[in-house]
C-alpha cells in the first residue's frame, strides 16, 4: 500500500459504493507540499491550503480548515497523524 508523502500514513482506497471494489487508492497530488501523493487529511488540510495560500485566498479557506479540524481533531506526532479519524 502507498504511503502518504506528508505524514506517511497508508492511502485511503476510495470504494465503489454498490460493489465495494476498490477503483482508486492513489491518494492526492501533493503539490506544492511535495512532488509525492498525499492522504485525504493531508489534501484537506495542508495541500489546498497551501494552494489557496499562492493563490491569494488563503482568508477564505483558513475558517474551512478551523470547523475541519473541530469536526476531525487529529494531533501531528513525529510525522504522522494520531487518532486520524476519531469520530
Amino acid at each position: 500500500m502507498m504511503k502518504c508523502s506528508i505524514c506517511e500514513e497508508n492511502l485511503e482506497e476510495q470504494k465503489h459504493p454498490i460493489t465495494g471494489e476498490i477503483f482508486w487508492n492513489k491518494g492526492h497530488n501533493a503539490e506544492p507540499i511535495n512532488d509525492g501523493r498525499c492522504c485525504d487529511i493531508c489534501n484537506d488540510t495542508i495541500v489546498i491550503a497551501r494552494r489557496m495560500k499562492i493563490m491569494g485566498m488563503e482568508e477564505d479557506y483558513g475558517q474551512y480548515i478551523k470547523e475541519y479540524i473541530k469536526e476531525y481533531p487529529v494531533d501531528r506526532i513525529n510525522g504522522s497523524w494520531k487518532d486520524r479519524k476519531s469520530k
